[in-house]
């Protein structure tokens, strides 16, 4: 019923792993389709309808999820997930997008934000040579820090816990000290008509500052985030200079996008 959503369960992985595993499946799930049903859960994981019931009232805490008569309906109350957890979700599109980002760096200075996508592009970024990475992303550091080919540059700042960048004014002075060739950007929100949007306010200057200190700046995601609103707009389209999405968004996004800037189709990895 579901297809690719559900990974063959495997029975060499420990009960803590599974647990972690299935939830973030049906996380992924939920997203994708807008609802979990119970009954068909249970017999696609091999477990009993009271474990899903369970699964269900984790994702309800993280605020993804409502409880209905024999399953859940995805809902979306402006509480940002974890990084942990997003980090888990649409791997294999966020691979994509981040594949296709990577091909289009002209130069040798880079700038990033924070973010599961930035995430797999700094994966990429650690195979380089020669190249200067400045970001706020304090999960990009055991990726970078160590790869031969990359000077990573810290921007500093106060730590958001919950997605494990740094934000703040001083976060912004440094940023426009910057003169970049390419900054990659990411976002929590694709629905408003005039541009990408996030759900925390104090990420919108150190967007916008990363936008101005780079020569081009593409916006990075994943086709999920049409289902996901966010409060906080920082750009327009018109301020990139491309979109690098998957083959999962809209045509009506494309055709409406398209009039103000590139949409770019990552391949599926």
């Amino acid at each position: 019923m579901f297809g690719r959503l559900i990974a063959p369960i495997t029975t060499n992985k420990g009960g803590r792993e599974m647990l972690d595993e299935r939830r973030q499946e049906l996380a992924q799930i939920l997203v994708q389709t807008g609802k979990l049903v119970v009954k068909d859960l249970a017999a696609s994981y091999h477990v009993s309808a009271e474990t899903i019931r369970k699964d269900i009232a984790y994702l309800e805490k993280l605020g993804i999820a409502k409880k209905t008569h024999g399953g859940a309906i995805y809902i979306n109350d402006e509480r940002e997930l974890p990084f942990f957890h997003t980090s888990t979700l649409n791997r294999n599109l966020k691979a994509a997008v981040a594949q296709k980002a990577v091909s289009l760096i002209r130069g040798r200075v880079v700038v990033m934000d924070g973010g599961s996508t930035t995430l797999a592009i700094a994966r990429l970024l650690s195979l380089k040579e020669n190249i200067t990475v400045f970001t706020n992303s304090l999960s990009a550091v055991p990726i970078l820090a160590n790869a031969t080919g990359v000077n990573l540059i810290l921007t500093g700042g106060e730590v958001r816990k919950v997605s494990q960048d740094q934000v703040g004014s001083w976060t912004t002075r440094a940023i426009r000290e910057i003169s970049a060739d390419i900054a990659f950007i990411g976002a929590n929100s694709l629905v408003q008509k005039s541009g990408p949007s996030t759900s925390n306010m104090n990420e919108v200057e150190v967007k916008q500052a990363m936008i101005a200190a780079s020569n081009r700046a593409y916006l990075v995601v994943d086709s999920s985030k049409l289902n996901v609103v966010s409060t906080y707009q920082f750009a327009t389209w018109r301020e990139f200079a491309g979109i690098v999405t998957d083959k999962g968004i809209s045509e009506e996004f494309v055709d409406r996008v398209s009039k103000f800037t590139e949409v770019i189709i990552a391949d599926e990895t």
